[in-house]
C-alpha cells in the first residue's frame, strides 16, 4: 500500500470512528508529548496489562515492535495493545507515517469505504481477557489457601517459637505479625506494652478467642510499667471496659495505690486512656480510638451509633449483646474530645491587615478589588432539630460562644424581642423569591428549630466565626440580620473599605438593612460600629444561579457578570458547605440542644481547615485556568472590534462611557409562565423538598446541558486535537453526574406509575432521557397521572419558546451588520478573514439557538391537547422553518428588488413560488402594530444596534471579569504564604512565652512535665504552620512563574 493510499484511509476512519468512549476506572488518561506531537496517552494499571498474541503475520508484528521501538520510551514499553492506546492528532498523521517502512505495514487493514458514520458509542470496548480471568482466579485461590493455614498453629511441635524458650505452646495473636505460636509466660512478656491485642488459644480442634485478662495479664499503672508494689491492697486489680481501634476489651487495671499516686483518672490520662467519668471508673477509651472516630465522623459521617455498634460486632460477631454496651458513656466522651480550644479555623486568603497585609496596604491601585471583602449567606432548612434529647438546660453546648455559632444568649434575647415582628416590605418590588415573605413564617413551630444561617466567604467557602445562628420559625430578615452583623462587626474593625455581600433576596433584603439593625428595642451594632460601617462600602449582589428566579431589574442591578471589582465570582460558594453538612441532616435532627450544636460546629470547624491546607493549590490551579479563558477572551474582543470597525467601536466605548458600563438587556416576551398546575387539573403531588414546576425547570436546565454537550461535540467531531478529547471526556462526566442527581430527584414530585414506565435508553449522556412528560405517549399521561405535570411543563415549553426567539434575532441583527461591514473593508485579507469568522459566529450562534426552540416547539406538540385555536394553546408561536430565519436587512433588500423590476414581472414569479416574500413571523411579533416598511426600517436599526452594543458590552465585561479574576487570584496567592507565616510566629511566641515567667525572666525552677508538654506542644503547631506556609510559599512561586511564561498583563 502506497503512503499516500494509508493517509487516506487513516483519516477517513478518523471521520467515521464513534464518539469516545466512557474510560475503565482501571484507567488513567494523560496527554504526552512526542516527537513534539501531543498524544493521548491511555494505560491501565500494570497488574492488568497481558499481551495478547498477534494476529498479524510475523513479518509485519516484527515491523511495527521495531518501528515503535525507535520512539522515545517513557517506561519500560511502548506497547500498542488493547492495554495501551495511542490516540494521535488528526494533523500529524503524515508525519508518524513516516517514520518508517514497519509503521506502514502495520497499516495494512483495508477500511470499508461504504461504511456508515457510526453514532456515538458509550461502552467500553476495552474488555477483559481470559488470562485476566485466570489470574484473578489464582490470586482468590492464593488468599484462600493463606486463610485456611492460618486456622492451624504454624509448625508439627507445638512448640513456643521464642528460641530461648522451648516449652509447649498454644497461644496466638490476632494482632501481631509473630509466625508461630507462644506459650503463656511468653505470650504475656511480648504483649507487655500491647495490652489491647486480641489473643486465641489451640484447643486441639481450632483457635478459640479468650482475653490477656483470661491469661492473667494486668495492665499497671505508674511505675513506667512495672507493677505497684501495692497493687493488691484496698480490692486488688480492677476490670475496666476499654474501648481500642481492634474491638471492645475487658481489661484488668493495676492501679497505683502509693502514698501521693495521682487519681486514678490521671493515671488513665497518662496511660492515653480517656475515662468515661472522673470518679467510679468503669470505662474508658484509647486516644487512638478517638482520634479515628473523628476522622471517620468528618470524611465519612460515622455516626456514634454506628461507631459503638461497629466495635460490638468486631468484638463478637456472633453473640454481640454479650459485648459490653459503650454508646451512652462514647457518645459523651466523644463530644469532650472534640473541644480542644481556638476551633473556628479562620480564612488564609481573606485580607487581614496586620496578618498578610503590606503596611501600605491602603495605597495600592487595585484596592477596591484585591483588598475586597467577599461575604455570603444563606439559610438550610434541612439542618433542623426535632423536640428530642432535651433542651439547653439539660443538653448545653460545650463550645459554648468560642465556636462559628453567635453569642447564644444575645440571639436569645434579639428573637425574644425582635423575632416575631414582621418584615418590613416597603418598597420591595421583587418577589420572585419567597425567602422573607410572611406566608413562609410558620406561626406555630413542630420543630425545635428550622434550621441553620450561616456566613461564609465567597471565595474559599471558609465559615466565619461567630457567623451562624439556628433559625428558630422561618428565614426572616431579621434572623439574617443577626449572624450578619457579628461578622461585619470584626470585618469592618480591620479597616476594610469595600465589602461584598451575596444573598439569594439581596434585592429586597438590603432595602431596610440599616434601618433594621438600628431598630430601637434592640441596636445590632452600636453608633461607633454605625459610624465606621457607614464609611465602608457595602456592594449587595444575589449568586448567579439564583438570579434567574428574580424579575429583570434585579438580574441588571445586582449581577456578578456586570459589577466591577469582583472578578469571577459566583456568589455560591455557600452552597456548597450544605452539600458536606447535610450528610448530618438525618442524625442531627434527633440530637439534643448541645450535642446537635457542637456535632455541626466540630464538622465546621473540620470544613475550614481542609479548605486552609488545600487553598494554596486551589488557588495555582485556578489561575492557570483563569489564564487560558482570559487570553480567549481577549482574541474574542479583539476579532469582534476588527470586525466591527474602528468608527462603530469607538462610539460604542463613549456610549458605555456615558452609561457607566451598563449593559442592554433587549424586552423580553412576556408569556405565562406557571408555578403550579391548572386551576381544572389535578394539582401534582409535592413531595418535601421539589414541586412539580420547580422539577420541570431544573429538567429542561439539564436538557440544556445536554444540547451544549452535542453542540460541542458536533463541532469537535471533525480533527479534534488530544486536549479536545479530553475535554469532552470531561463534559460527559460532569453531565452524567448531573444525570445521576437528576434520577435521585424525581421521586420528589413524579408519580410512582411513570418512575416504574419502562422508556428507551442510552448509553450516551448527552442523549439519554430525562423521563420528563414529553418523553412519554401523550395518550398515557393520563393513566400514568402526569396530566397537571405535563401542563406544567406544556407553559413552561412555551415561555422558553418565546425566551429563546430574542436569541436568534440578536444574533440576525449583528450578523447583518458584520454582512454589511464586510462589503465595506478595505483593510485586506486580513481583516477579511477576521470578518467572516465573527459572521460564521453569528450564524452558528442563530442555529444553536434554533435548535432549543425546535426542541420545545416538538416538546409542546407532545404535550398539548386538542385547541379551538388549531394551534394546541401555543398562542402566536409557529413552527420555525429556516426560511424564517432571515435578516430583516435581506428581507427589505428583497423587497427593493422586486418593487425594481415591476409589478408584472413579480406576479410572473409568484406563479412559479418566488418572488417577495411576507416578513417571517419571528419578525412579526414584535411589533405591535401593522407591519409597514417604516416600521422594519425602524426595526431593522434597533436590532442591529442593540445586537451590536449587547455582542460588544458581553465580550467586554466578560475579558474586564476574567482580568479582575487573575488579579484576585494572585493576590490571594500571595496572602496565604503569610498567613499560615503569621499563625507560624504566634506558636512561636506561645512556646517562648512557656519557657519564661511573664515574659521577662527565665525560670529558674526546673519545669513539670505539663510545662513542657505545653512548650512542645506549641513548637509543634509552629512547625506545622511554617510548613504550610513554606508550600503556599512554593505555589505563590508556580503561579508568578506561570503568569510570566503566558505573559499575562493584568
Amino acid at each position: 500500500m502506497k503512503l499516500s493510499t494509508a493517509c487516506k484511509q487513516l483519516r477517513k476512519a478518523a471521520i467515521k470512528r464513534p464518539a469516545e468512549t466512557f474510560i475503565d476506572p482501571r484507567t488513567t488518561k494523560s496527554v504526552h508529548l512526542i516527537n513534539g506531537l501531543e498524544v493521548i496517552w491511555v494505560e491501565k494499571l500494570p497488574q492488568l496489562q497481558q499481551k495478547t498474541e498477534p494476529t498479524e503475520s510475523p513479518s509485519a508484528s516484527s515491523s511495527q515492535a521495531g518501528s515503535l521501538s525507535q520512539l522515545p520510551k517513557p517506561s519500560e514499553q511502548y506497547n500498542v495493545s488493547h492495554d495501551l492506546q495511542i490516540s494521535l492528532p488528526p494533523q500529524s498523521y503524515n508525519e508518524w507515517l513516516d517514520m518508517g517502512e514497519g509503521f506502514t505495514d502495520a497499516m495494512q487493514e483495508e477500511w470499508n469505504d461504504n461504511e456508515p458514520i457510526a453514532s456515538p458509542d458509550i461502552e467500553d470496548h476495552d474488555t477483559t481477557t481470559n488470562v485476566d480471568e485466570e489470574m484473578y482466579a489464582q490470586m482468590r485461590e492464593a488468599a484462600l489457601n493463606v486463610m485456611y493455614e492460618q486456622e492451624f498453629p504454624n509448625g508439627d511441635d507445638m512448640i513456643c517459637c521464642n528460641g530461648q524458650c522451648g516449652v509447649s505452646a498454644c497461644f496466638t495473636c490476632h494482632d501481631c505479625d509473630i509466625v508461630g505460636i507462644l506459650c503463656q509466660d511468653c505470650f504475656l512478656k511480648f504483649h507487655a506494652f500491647n495490652p489491647f491485642h486480641r489473643a486465641s488459644e489451640w484447643n486441639g480442634s481450632f483457635f478459640e478467642k479468650c482475653s490477656l485478662a483470661d491469661l492473667g495479664a494486668v495492665l499497671p499503672m505508674g511505675h513506667n510499667g512495672v507493677p505497684c508494689p501495692h497493687v493488691h491492697t484496698q480490692g486488688g486489680p480492677q476490670t475496666l471496659v476499654i474501648l481500642d481501634t481492634n474491638g471492645i476489651h475487658e481489661v484488668q487495671v493495676g492501679w497505683c495505690r502509693c502514698a501521693g499516686a495521682p487519681s486514678a483518672s490521671k493515671q488513665l490520662f497518662d496511660k492515653k486512656l480517656f475515662p468515661a467519668t472522673m470518679a467510679r471508673l468503669r470505662t474508658a477509651f484509647t486516644f487512638q480510638a478517638l482520634k479515628l472516630f473523628h476522622m471517620l465522623n468528618h470524611v465519612s459521617k460515622t455516626t456514634p451509633w454506628d461507631f459503638a455498634g461497629t466495635m460490638q460486632w468486631l468484638t463478637d460477631n456472633i453473640d454481640h449483646h454479650v459485648v459490653p454496651d459503650i454508646y451512652k458513656t462514647f457518645k459523651a466522651v466523644q463530644r469532650q474530645w472534640c473541644i480542644s480550644g481556638q476551633l473556628a479555623f479562620p480564612c488564609v486568603s481573606c485580607p487581614v491587615p496586620g496578618v498578610n497585609l503590606d503596611p501600605d496596604w491602603k495605597k495600592e491601585p487595585d484596592l477596591s478589588l484585591i483588598h475586597t471583602m467577599f461575604i455570603g449567606g444563606d439559610g438550610n432548612f434541612r439542618l433542623r432539630r426535632k423536640h428530642k434529647g432535651g433542651g439547653e438546660a439539660t443538653d448545653p453546648s460545650l463550645f459554648g460562644d468560642d465556636s462559628f455559632y453567635a453569642p447564644n444568649e444575645e440571639y436569645k434575647g434579639f428573637c425574644m424581642v425582635r423575632g416575631g415582628a414582621p418584615d418590613d416590605i416597603k418598597g420591595i418590588i421583587c418577589r420572585q423569591v419567597k425567602a422573607g415573605e410572611a406566608e413562609r413564617v410558620s406561626r406555630a413551630p413542630a420543630r425545635a428549630n428550622n434550621g441553620v444561617i450561616l456566613m461564609s466567604c465567597l471565595h474559599t467557602g471558609v465559615i466565619f466565626p461567630n457567623g451562624a445562628v439556628d433559625i428558630p420559625l422561618g428565614e426572616r430578615f431579621v434572623n439574617f440580620d443577626f449572624p450578619l452583623t457579628q461578622v461585619l462587626d470584626e470585618v469592618v474593625n480591620r479597616g476594610t473599605q469595600r465589602i461584598v455581600i451575596s444573598y439569594d433576596i439581596a434585592c429586597k433584603y438590603h432595602i431596610h438593612f440599616f434601618k433594621r439593625i438600628n431598630h430601637p428595642k434592640w441596636p445590632l451594632i452600636t453608633e461607633g460600629q454605625r459610624k465606621k460601617l457607614s464609611r465602608t462600602v457595602l456592594v449587595w449582589l444575589v449568586p448567579k444561579f439564583h438570579l434567574a428566579s428574580h424579575i429583570e431589574n434585579c438580574a441588571d442591578k445586582f449581577s456578578f457578570n456586570w459589577t466591577t471589582n469582583v472578578g469571577r465570582t459566583s456568589g455560591e460558594s455557600v452552597e456548597t458547605i450544605w452539600a458536606n453538612l447535610n450528610q448530618l441532616a438525618t442524625v442531627t435532627r434527633e440530637m439534643g440542644y448541645g450535642h446537635r450544636k457542637d456535632t455541626l460546629m466540630d464538622a465546621m470547624s473540620d470544613h475550614n481547615y481542609r479548605k486552609a491546607v488545600n487553598e494554596a493549590e486551589r488557588v495555582k490551579k485556578a489561575f492557570e485556568k483563569a489564564v487560558s479563558i482570559y487570553q480567549i477572551c481577549g482574541k474574542t474582543l479583539e476579532d469582534l472590534e476588527a470586525a466591527l470597525g474602528e468608527d462603530t467601536v469607538a462610539t460604542l466605548r463613549a456610549e458605555n462611557a456615558v452609561q457607566g458600563g451598563s449593559q442592554y438587556r433587549p424586552k423580553e416576551a412576556r408569556e405565562e409562565r406557571t408555578r403550579g398546575g391548572s386551576d381544572n387539573a389535578k394539582k401534582p403531588r409535592r413531595y418535601a423538598g421539589v414541586t412539580g414546576s420547580v422539577g420541570i425547570n431544573m429538567g429542561l436546565e439539564l436538557e440544556m446541558r445536554q444540547q451544549t454537550l452535542c453542540d460541542k461535540i458536533a463541532e469537535k467531531r471533525f480533527n479534534p486535537i488530544a486536549r479536545q478529547e479530553l475535554q469532552l471526556d470531561e463534559e460527559r462526566r460532569k453531565v452524567a453526574k448531573a444525570l445521576e442527581a437528576w434520577y435521585g430527584s424525581l421521586a420528589e414530585f413524579m408519580p410512582p406509575e411513570a418512575l416504574q414506565e419502562e422508556l428507551p435508553s442510552d448509553r450516551a449522556p448527552e442523549k439519554e432521557k430525562l423521563r420528563l412528560p414529553s418523553d412519554f405517549d401523550r395518550s398515557s399521561h393520563a393513566a400514568l397521572g402526569l396530566t397537571s405535570l405535563a401542563d406544567i411543563e406544556f407553559r413552561l415549553r412555551m415561555g422558553r419558546g418565546n425566551d429563546t426567539l430574542k436569541k436568534p434575532r440578536e444574533a440576525l441583527g449583528l450578523k447583518s451588520f458584520l454582512v454589511r461591514k464586510k462589503y465595506r473593508l478595505v483593510g485586506g485579507q486580513h481583516a477579511l478573514l477576521r470578518s467572516e469568522t465573527e459572521i460564521s459566529r453569528a450564524q452558528k450562534y442563530v442555529e444553536k439557538w434554533a435548535e432549543v426552540y425546535w426542541r420545545a416547539w416538538d416538546a409542546m406538540g407532545r404535550l398539548a391537547r386538542e385547541g379551538p385555536d388549531g394551534n394546541h394553546g401555543r398562542g402566536k408561536l409557529e413552527k420555525l422553518k429556516g426560511d424564517d430565519l432571515v435578516m430583516l436587512s435581506q428581507w427589505m433588500e428583497e423587497h427593493r428588488y422586486w418593487r425594481e423590476r415591476g409589478e408584472l414581472e413579480e406576479a410572473a414569479a409568484a406563479k412559479q413560488g418566488k418572488g417577495r416574500k411576507d416578513l417571517p413571523w419571528i419578525w412579526k411579533i414584535e411589533f405591535d402594530v401593522e407591519v409597514t416598511r417604516d416600521r422594519v426600517l425602524e426595526a431593522v436599526e434597533k436590532w442591529t444596534a442593540d445586537a451590536i452594543r449587547l455582542e460588544w458590552v458581553h465580550a467586554k465585561a466578560s475579558l474586564a471579569r476574567w482580568d479582575e479574576e487573575l488579579k484576585l487570584l494572585e493576590a490571594e496567592s500571595k496572602r496565604i504564604p503569610r498567613t499560615f507565616h503569621y499563625y507560624e510566629q504566634v506558636w512561636v511566641k506561645r512556646a517562648e512565652k512557656s519557657r519564661y515567667d511573664g515574659g521577662q525572666n527565665v525560670v529558674q525552677t526546673k519545669p513539670s512535665r505539663l510545662e513542657l508538654g505545653r512548650v512542645a506542644y506549641a513548637q509543634r503547631a509552629a512547625a506545622a504552620f511554617g510548613r504550610l506556609s513554606r508550600l503556599a510559599q512554593t505555589r505563590y512561586y508556580e503561579l508568578e512563574r506561570y503568569k510570566k511564561l503566558n505573559i499575562v498583563c493584568s
